[in-house]
Formats: structure tokens, C-alpha cells, sequence
């Protein structure tokens, strides 16, 4: 019952909605290293035929000025395609490029490109330790069984998640959504190694501190052997995100589970259920 979109709608010029607010930068946590989501401003907003509620993400870029343009196309390239009910719920995108001469080359054709992507969804914000502090266990626990099964729906179409975001739902659903690293492990004919694709070994240095600790700055392609799973860095980030939930106290009975999920040999990282 669940896929993978060819397509999801069009790319309107213009969206059918209205920005109502918009909120600076949410960060998960108080760290202030560098997180792809800092590339996107998020907005609250409504349907202006009926005023429906929804979310909005924007993100803008000129040339020149793109370093963060082959993650953000990623994810939003990505949005479109994604649907599983532990995945957020994407109601339309739109990409819009315009160009404009720059001042000080007003005496020739030389323009600068302008590129605005759009992501409209559910309604929800960003898991934060502020709003961790509202929730019961039980609320804990089932937020986390939501978000492995997400994680196990992209894994079974060859597909990490590579930075592990969680957001929250007007009912209290946690849902995965930053695709800015997603990528397939690519297998290569003769070899006895699998890759990352190119989007992720040429965009990741910013954001090493993101993933696994095989993941190096410098390496300029990301290997696994055959046979290690799909699945081995987002088992790695799923390990420290289940710290971040329970604030460094892990209940007893997940703690070993959680081991298995950081070990520094990846191989040994166990699917998820």
C-alpha cells in the first residue's frame, strides 16, 4: 500500500498558499554545528481556497552562492517521490528560477540565476528537546516505533536516510523528513565494494559530524564491503537519536539494543525489525 512516486503534482509557478508566519531556524537541539535543514525556512500557512492549514518549507539560492544546492535539490527532488504514513505527508512543490541582470553588469547580457524551491505539508515542528520535555514515555516509545518503521520502508527500496530528522504531527505522530542525504548504496560490476552515489560523497564534509564514524572528512568516495546492509548508517544515527529522546537515560530494557545499533564496525549494526 505504500510506493514510491514517480511524480507527486506539478511545479506551479506560483503555490495555492498563503504564508501566515514564518519561524527562524529550528534547531533539534542547542548544538550549533552545521545541519542541512539550515538551509530551509519554514512557515506556517493555509489553503487560500478553504484555509486548510499547512506547512511550508522554502529554501533560495543564487549562482554563486549554491555550495548547499545539490543537498537541497536532493531533498526536494525526494519529497516528491517519498509516501509512507511514518514519512511526512507532502501536499504539493513547486520550483521556481529566475534570472536577473546583476547591477554592475548592466552593460551586458550577464545574469545571475535565481532558484526558489517549495515543499508544502502536513502540519507539524521540528522535534526539539523542548518539546521532548512534554512527552510520557509511552508517547516516546511509540514515536520511535513510527520512525523504524519508516526507516525499514526505505531500507527495503535500497534507499539510507542518511541524517536522521524527525518532526511532529498535529496528532502527535513523529514522521521522518530531511532527504538532503538520501541515496541508494550503488553495487559495481566486478567489484568488490558498494558506493554511495555522488550527491552524498561530494556534499557530505559539512555534515560529517551527521554520520557513522567510518564516515571520514576527507574520503573522496564512500565504501562498503559487499553484504553490509543498506541500512548501517541510519542503524548508527537511530543509536544516538534514541539517546537524544531519552536525554542520555535509557530504559534498561533498550539499552542493549541501542549498543548494537553503535558499534564502530558497521557490518555488525543489526537491521532494523
Amino acid at each position: 500500500p505504500y510506493r514510491l512516486h514517480a511524480t507527486m503534482g506539478n511545479t506551479p509557478s506560483s503555490l495555492p498558499y498563503k504564508i501566515t508566519k514564518t519561524h527562524e531556524i529550528i534547531k533539534a537541539s542547542n548544538a550549533t554545528k552545521k545541519h542541512p535543514l539550515d538551509h530551509w525556512q519554514q512557515h506556517d500557512g493555509n489553503s487560500v481556497s478553504d484555509a486548510t492549514p499547512v506547512t511550508i518549507f522554502s529554501s533560495t539560492a543564487s549562482d554563486g552562492t549554491q555550495n548547499n544546492s545539490p543537498i537541497v535539490a536532493n531533498f526536494y527532488s525526494n519529497s516528491k517521490k517519498l509516501v509512507h504514513p511514518s514519512l511526512v505527508r507532502v501536499i504539493d512543490t513547486a520550483c521556481d528560477v529566475t534570472s536577473a541582470k546583476s547591477s554592475y553588469m548592466s552593460l551586458s547580457s550577464a545574469s545571475s540565476q535565481k532558484t526558489t524551491y517549495y515543499i508544502v505539508t502536513e502540519p507539524m515542528e521540528r522535534l526539539t528537546e523542548e518539546n521532548l520535555k512534554l512527552l510520557s514515555r509511552d508517547d516516546i516509545i511509540n514515536g520511535l516505533y513510527n520512525i523504524v518503521q519508516g526507516l525499514c520502508f526505505l531500507h527495503a527500496n535500497n534507499l539510507s536516510l542518511g541524517t536522521l530528522t524527525v518532526f511532529v504531527t498535529k496528532n502527535g505522530d513523529w514522521k521522518l523528513f530531511d532527504y538532503s542525504f538520501l541515496t541508494p548504496f550503488v553495487t559495481h560490476e566486478g567489484a568488490n565494494f558498494q558506493t554511495l552515489d555522488d550527491n552524498f560523497c561530494n556534499n557530505y564534509r559539512d555534515y560529517v559530524h551527521l554520520f557513522p564514524p567510518e564516515i571520514e572528512p576527507n574520503l573522496m568516495t564512500i565504501r562498503y564491503d559487499l553484504g553490509v546492509g543498506v541500512h548501517v548508517i541510519d542503524a548508527y544515527n537511530l543509536g544516538k537519536f534514541i539517546d537524544f529522546v531519552f536525554q542520555g537515560r535509557v530504559p534498561e530494557k533498550l539499552k542493549k539494543a541501542q549498543g548494537r545499533l553503535l558499534v564502530m564496525k558497521a557490518r555488525s549494526r543489526p537491521r532494523l525489525p
